[in-house]
């Protein structure tokens, strides 16, 4: 799916997880969703989350129609529509944006310690040529970090150097950085 190249920010959770945590949940294609897991995702769309459903599964998911319900509501989109599906996550679940040509692509995760890590990649692909260094690169983040402690290493120079959470610049980035944003 195209979230991972947008660099939308997700988890792969399980049914059985807590959806505290979420504020938009996209429901994959299935046939078949147990009654429990329906009205867990109900219960979560209904106290103010947003359901993404790529298909209405037959068995089990009745509960589960498009509209509001509660404070939140559930979606039907096209499954076969990636672009989409990727447009409509990406607006709710943020992008990392930066001003640099070619754009950056970004793959987070959380570490151990509770600290969200950012591996930056350039979108140049072309491996017959150069990679292009680049140089002072504004990033804007999808969440709010005002007041946290931002890091950032490369390839080219591996220790973490410490960045102003309020104007994230990149001082340079030939294929890959890493971000990381510490837990407060």
């Amino acid at each position: 799916m195209k979230l991972f190249h947008l660099g939308v920010d997700y988890d792969v959770i399980a049914p059985t997880m807590s959806f505290d945590q979420y504020e938009v949940i996209l429901l994959p294609r299935c046939r078949y969703i147990p009654e429990s897991v329906a009205q867990a995702l109900l219960d979560f769309v209904e106290s103010g989350g947003t359901l993404v459903i790529l298909n209405q599964p037959g068995d089990g998911g009745a509960l589960l129609q498009p509209g509001a319900h509660g404070q939140g509501n559930i979606v039907q989109l096209n499954p076969d529509d990636e672009e989409a599906i990727a447009d409509y996550m990406g607006e709710r679940a943020g992008v990392l944006q930066s001003d640099s040509t070619p754009p950056l692509s970004a793959v987070t995760y959380t570490d151990g310690q509770g600290n969200y890590v950012v591996h930056l990649f350039t979108t140049h692909t072309d491996l017959s040529q150069n990679f292009p260094v680049l140089e002072n690169v504004q990033v804007t983040l999808p969440v709010s970090i005002e007041g946290l402690k931002i890091s950032y290493a490369s390839l080219e120079n591996p220790d973490l150097v410490p960045l102003e959470a309020t104007n994230i610049v990149l001082p340079s980035i030939k294929t890959y950085g890493l971000l990381v944003i510490e837990k407060p």
